[in-house]
């Protein structure tokens, strides 16, 4: 797939951009592969402001990290809070913050999100349990398991739909001869490698931070990748780790 997208185009012109920096000091590669100044960036400094927003987001990970857990606590309404004080601390930095939000990437996130989770609320993915555990062929199963991972992840983040896509093994591993690290190594694989898709979370951000590109023509080709990896890769992991497995 690197090949495929013109990985190779994209070291050489690294390559060219490299060999400028080194001559100048100031040479940066622009959206659309031309070599740009980017000296103008050295003025930059840290403000109080930023350095609020970073404390700010340190803070927001260790309390999240320390209770996350808890009852008494909720990620969401954290980060919430955070983005009040931030507000009271420079109101006037929040209209431009807020125009540059990536509003259709935010959107099509949270909606792809709540369709997973009226999937799983109305037993989706207990349905497809059932079917896999009818299957005959416990090899067969692991590999319809796989692709049910890579699917769903493609439109979910990884992260999230792993608790789901795990349990699919249930059924095929009871009974079997076949090896649980490889079967459950296969989703894990397929969920992941899937991430790519502008319709996940990661594919998403890179669709919004997307700079001297058309965001158009980038969000078809990370679709056009997506697909290519979902239907190739969980073949591949079932076939290395399932397969091979058991030789």
């Amino acid at each position: 797939m690197f090949f495929v997208f013109g990985g190779v185009r994209l070291l050489r012109q690294k390559g060219v951009m490299v060999a400028l920096a080194d001559e100048t000091g100031s040479v940066g590669l622009s959206g659309d592969g031309n070599t740009e100044d980017t000296s103008e960036n050295a003025g930059d400094r840290m403000t109080p402001f930023i350095a609020a927003t970073l404390a700010s987001i340190v803070i927001l990970i260790v309390v999240s990290f320390l209770f996350g857990s808890s009852d008494y606590y909720d990620v969401g309404f954290g980060a919430f809070i955070v983005g009040l004080v931030l507000v009271l601390i420079s109101p006037q930095q929040q209209g431009e913050a807020f125009n540059a939000m990536p509003w259709s990437a935010i959107l099509l996130i949270c909606g792809v999100l709540t369709y997973i989770g009226v999937l799983e609320e109305i037993g989706t993915i207990e349905y497809m349990q059932n079917v896999i555990a009818g299957i005959g062929s416990n090899l067969i199963a692991a590999l319809g398991a796989s692709y049910v991972g890579g699917v769903i992840s493609a439109f979910a983040s990884t992260a999230g739909i792993l608790g789901a896509a795990i349990p699919l093994a249930k059924p095929i591993l009871q009974d079997s001869g076949l090896s649980a690290v490889g079967v459950v190594t296969a989703i894990a694989i397929s969920s992941a490698i899937v991430d790519i898709s502008p319709l996940s979370t990661n594919g998403a951000l890179l669709v919004a931070n997307a700079q001297g590109v058309d965001e158009r023509k980038f969000f078809r080709q990370l679709l056009l990748w997506a697909v290519g990896v979902t239907l190739l890769a969980p073949l591949v992991a079932w076939f290395v780790f399932v397969v091979i497995g058991i030789w």
